[in-house]
Parts: structure tokens; C-alpha cells; sequence
């Protein structure tokens, strides 16, 4: 049982990641960094497309990176905006404090009923 709720506790602790959301970063698409450190962006053209782009790089005059796998370049001159994914601390702070508020009630719920089902042996 033990290692049934150890397995529980590891994925619910794999939600923490999920507490991101996409922020508008003041920053052209020349600020971006180059091949060394690429991260994911949403890509708001001017023609009034989005498209999130994984791992997106700058190389020469284009916003590289790849949608679902595919490759794909982006013209910086097209780019009317950049979204990057961040993490939320306050977000991810008061999830896992929830999760280990839940864990603790459910094992609490289980040393009672535990208990209250020992006999009582009066002398």
C-alpha cells in the first residue's frame, strides 16, 4: 500500500510544472538568444496569426524553432509580438502546499480509522 501512495504523491508532485502561463515579454525578436539557449515562444504575426514556437532561436534574419516537429522560420520584420511560458512561483507554491494539505488529511483520515477499529481492552 505504501508504495501505491508514494506513486500517487510523485505524480501529483509532476502537476507542479504545469502552473505556467504566457507572459508578454518587452523584447524584440533580435533579443532572443541564439542557438546556445532556446526556449519556447508564441509568435503573434501581423498578419494576426499565432503560433507557438518550440525551442525558437534567431538565425540571420528569421525566428527559427518548430511547430508539433515540424521546422519552421518566422521573418522577424513579420513579428508583431512574443509570448514567453513562465513559471508562476505563487501559483506552483500554493499547489503543493495543497497537495501536501490533501496527503496529510488522507493519511490522517487512515491512522484514525485505523485506531478507532483497535478494541478497547478495559481491565
Amino acid at each position: 500500500m505504501r508504495a501505491r501512495q508514494f506513486e500517487s504523491l510523485i505524480v501529483m508532485l509532476c502537476y507542479l510544472a504545469g502552473c505556467t502561463s504566457w507572459r508578454s515579454e518587452p523584447v524584440t525578436p533580435q533579443q532572443l538568444p541564439s542557438t546556445d539557449r532556446p526556449y519556447d515562444v508564441r509568435v503573434s504575426t501581423r498578419k494576426g496569426e499565432t503560433v507557438v514556437l518550440e525551442q525558437a532561436f534567431v538565425y540571420n534574419d528569421s525566428l527559427m524553432g518548430s511547430v508539433k516537429g515540424l521546422p519552421l522560420g518566422i521573418p522577424l520584420d513579420e513579428i508583431a509580438g512574443l509570448e514567453r511560458k513562465r513559471t508562476d512561483a505563487a501559483k506552483t507554491v500554493l499547489l503543493g502546499v495543497g497537495v501536501a494539505a490533501v496527503v496529510g488529511a488522507i493519511i490522517a483520515a487512515i491512522a484514525l480509522h485505523e485506531w478507532a477499529s483497535q478494541p478497547f481492552f478495559v481491565q
